[in-house]
C-alpha cells in the first residue's frame, strides 16, 4: 500500500474585526515527498525563493469566491512517465486508485503480491483482469476511502507524458561518418549523418526507448473482449513539440491562459512537426486509433510541450497534411513504404478531464515557467538540449517540487467544493500515489510580502466564509 497520507493545512486569517470574513494566509504541508537529490533539493529551494510557487499554488484555482472551506481528503494519483524505458500509467476502478507500469515482451499473467491473478477473460472483477494482461504489474494503490460513488463497471487508464519527438525511430542507426557525406552521393537525407543528428536532438526525454513498448500495449488492449469497458485519458505531453524547435505560440503575460499561434505558418510548422511524428511512429498511433473504435471512451489533455493541441487549428491543419501525405512514397528510410494515416485527436477544451469523482489535468496550471502563454519554459528547453554547460546544470538542478503541485491539487479541491474524490496528474514524470488529508485553522496571523508575488494584498483574492 501506498506510504502515509499527505497533509495540507490552509491557514486563514481574519480580513477585519466583526465580520465573518476570512482571507486565506498560507498552506502547509506535511509528509509530502521531498526532492530525492541534494541538487534537486537546491533547484527547489532556487524556484521557491524566485516565485514562492508552492504558496501561490493554493491560490492558483479560483478569485473572489465565497465558500466552504471543508475538511476530508482525497486521492493524489501522479501517473508518471512513459519515457526512456520507463512505462507508468494509472487505473481507476471503483474505489481504488492503482499506480502500474508496463513490462514490453511479457507473455504471462503478471504478479503482484496477491500472486498471479486471474487470466484475462477467465474472470474477476475489471482491476483484476487487467492486472492479469500480460506486462502488466501494480507499483501501488491507495483506496478511494471518500468516493461518493464508485462505479465497479469501467476502468480507467490513465497515460502520462510520452513526449514522442519527430526523430527517427531508436531502430534507425547513425549514418557511418565518412567523406562521402558532404557528396550529393546519397539516395536519403537520413543517409547523412548530420541530419540524423538534427533529428535525435529532438528527443530530450529518451522518448524512443518506451515507443515500441506503448504501440505493444495499445495492440494488446485493443484487443480485449471486455475494451468498451476500458476508458483512456491521455494525460498531456503525447507530443515533443519544443525541443530543436522555434516557439510558434505567442507569450500571454498576463489575462486568462491560453495557446495563441504567432502567424498562420506556425500553425503549418507545428502541423508537419505533428505529421513527421505520426508518420514515424506509425505503430503507436495506429494503436490509438485502434482503441479509440473499442474503448467506451478516449480522452485526451494538451501539456506544455505539446501546448499547441489545445488550439484546434493545429489539429484541423495536422490531419489536413497527414491526409494530404498518405498513401505518397516514404523514402529509403523505410524501405519506401507509403506514409500511414492516423488521426491526431482533439484536446479537451477545459485543459481538464471530470468523470464520476475523478478529476484529470496535466499539472502545468501551477508551473511558474510552464503554464499556459508562458514562454519561459520553452526557452528553457531550448537551454537543456545539447551538452553545452547551462543544459548540464539545468538538467543537474531540475526539480520536481511536489509541494507546489500537492498544493495546487488541493487548492483545487477547496474551491470546487470537493466535487472530486480522484486527483490525477502528470507534468513531473515522477509517479506516486497517495492520500491527501485537508484542514484548516483559523486565527490572527500576520501575512508577510515573502509568502505570495507582490505582497499579500495583490495576491491573496479568495474569500471564505467561516462556517461551523
Amino acid at each position: 500500500m501506498a506510504g502515509p497520507p499527505m497533509k495540507v493545512e490552509f491557514q486563514w486569517t481574519r480580513q477585519s474585526a466583526g465580520t465573518g470574513t476570512i482571507r486565506l494566509a498560507q498552506c502547509e504541508g506535511q509528509q509530502i515527498p521531498k526532492e530525492t537529490t541534494v541538487t534537486s533539493g537546491i533547484g527547489n529551494g532556487v524556484v521557491q525563493a524566485l516565485t514562492t510557487e508552492s504558496h501561490s499554488a493554493c491560490l492558483s484555482a479560483g478569485s473572489k469566491q465565497t465558500i466552504r472551506p471543508p475538511k476530508g481528503s482525497f486521492v493524489y494519483l501522479d501517473v508518471g512517465r512513459w519515457l526512456n524505458g520507463h512505462q507508468d500509467f494509472g487505473l481507476v476502478w471503483g474505489n481504488q486508485a492503482v499506480l502500474c507500469k508496463y513490462t514490453a515482451g511479457a507473455t504471462g499473467p503478471a504478479r503482484t503480491g496477491g500472486g498471479i491473478l486471474k487470466q484475462v477473460g477467465l474472470g474477476g472483477n475489471l482491476l483484476e483482469r487487467f492486472l492479469a494482461i500480460p506486462g502488466v504489474s501494480e507499483v501501488d494503490r491507495e483506496w478511494i476511502a471518500t468516493h461518493r460513488s464508485p462505479n465497479y463497471d469501467k476502468i480507467t487508464v490513465i497515460i502520462g507524458d510520452c513526449h514522442i519527438p519527430p526523430s527517427v525511430p531508436k531502430s534507425v542507426p547513425r549514418p557511418p561518418t565518412n567523406a562521402k557525406w558532404n557528396n550529393l552521393t546519397f539516395g536519403s537525407a537520413w543517409d547523412d549523418p548530420r541530419a540524423w543528428d538534427r533529428s535525435v536532438a529532438h528527443d530530450i526525454f529518451g522518448s524512443r526507448r518506451s515507443t515500441d513498448a506503448l504501440a505493444e500495449f495499445f495492440d494488446k488492449l485493443a484487443g480485449l473482449s471486455w475494451a468498451s469497458q476500458v476508458h483512456l485519458v491521455q494525460a498531456g505531453d503525447l507530443y515533443e513539440l519544443w525541443a530543436q524547435q522555434d516557439r510558434w505560440f505567442q507569450s500571454r503575460p498576463s489575462g486568462p491562459p491560453g495557446v495563441d499561434f504567432r502567424s498562420t505558418s506556425a500553425v503549418s510548422s507545428c502541423a508537419d512537426q505533428i505529421a513527421y511524428i505520426h508518420d514515424f511512429f506509425d505503430g503507436v498511433f495506429m494503436g490509438l486509433e485502434k482503441v479509440s473504435k473499442v474503448f467506451g471512451s478516449v480522452k485526451f489533455l494538451h501539456g506544455n510541450h505539446d501546448n499547441y493541441l489545445w488550439n484546434s487549428s493545429v489539429v484541423a491543419a495536422a490531419n489536413a497534411e497527414m491526409a494530404t501525405r498518405a498513401g505518397r512514397a516514404h523514402g529509403s528510410i523505410f524501405g519506401n513504404r507509403a506514409f500511414p494515416l492516423s488521426k491526431c485527436f482533439a484536446r479537451e477544451s477545459t485543459g481538464n478531464v471530470f468523470s464520476n469523482g475523478m478529476l484529470v489535468e496535466h499539472g502545468q496550471r501551477i508551473d511558474t515557467s510552464n503554464s499556459d502563454g508562458n514562454q519561459t519554459g520553452h526557452d528553457a528547453t531550448q537551454k537543456v538540449v545539447g551538452d553545452g554547460v547551462s543544459a548540464r546544470v539545468l538538467k543537474e538542478f531540475d526539480c520536481v517540487r511536489r509541494e507546489s503541485f500537492v498544493f495546487g491539487a488541493a487548492a483545487l479541491w477547496v474551491t470546487r467544493n470537493m466535487d472530486f474524490s480522484v486527483y490525477v496528474m502528470g507534468h513531473t514524470h515522477e509517479p506516486l500515489v497517495r492520500t491527501v488529508e485537508v484542514v484548516h485553522t483559523i486565527g490572527e496571523m500576520k501575512v508577510y510580502p515573502y509568502m505570495f508575488p507582490g505582497g499579500a494584498g495583490a495576491t491573496v483574492t479568495w474569500e471564505v466564509t467561516e462556517k461551523d
